[in-house]
């Protein structure tokens, strides 16, 4: 009855150690792809038969819950890197704004399966965001083993875009 519970708690230390390896590679490449990751399991699992939801079922959740703990962990590496120090903590307030609307906004979703009776439908809004935001990653700079920008113009010269106004 609790194993799901104790399976998604439990997860979170590999993901969490493997995340802390895998950003000794890339910050872009580690966010994007544990983004997709959770975004593709999570597509995927309303399409499951109910035959195999005990086993398929709850290995693709887990797996996205993988993803999604990886990206969230990520995210507070990544977000700090990518702006300068006069506007970090401005930019990092309204990235978690941003994620606490999406989190007013889950139970809205949630019932769009009542609405339009495909109960897909709000799982595969969420994974959908999930993977395109991680697709999206990809446009970002890479961050790692490069100076932390001090003001808007090295934030700029991170992005490999001109300075000039």
């Amino acid at each position: 009855m609790f194993l799901n519970h104790f399976i998604g708690g439990i997860i979170e230390i590999p993901a969490v150690v493997i995340l802390f390896f895998l950003m000794k590679f890339s910050r872009r490449y580690t966010y994007a792809l544990t983004e997709i990751v959770a975004g593709i399991a999570l597509v995927i699992l309303p399409f499951i038969p109910k035959a195999y939801l005990s086993t398929v079922g709850v290995t693709l959740a887990t797996i996205g819950k993988f993803g999604v703990i990886g990206t969230w962990a990520m995210s507070f590496v990544y977000t700090s890197e990518i702006f300068p120090t006069p506007l970090r903590s401005t930019a990092l307030g309204i990235c978690y704004i941003s994620v606490a609307l999406g989190s007013a906004a889950a139970p809205f979703i949630s019932d769009l399966a009542k609405y339009t009776g495909f109960k897909p439908l709000p799982l595969l809004v969420m994974s959908g965001i999930a993977a395109f935001a991680g697709l999206m990653a990809f446009l970002l700079p890479e961050t790692k083993g490069k100076p932390l920008p001090n003001n808007i113009q090295d934030s700029t010269a991170l992005m490999g875009k001109s300075t000039s106004i």
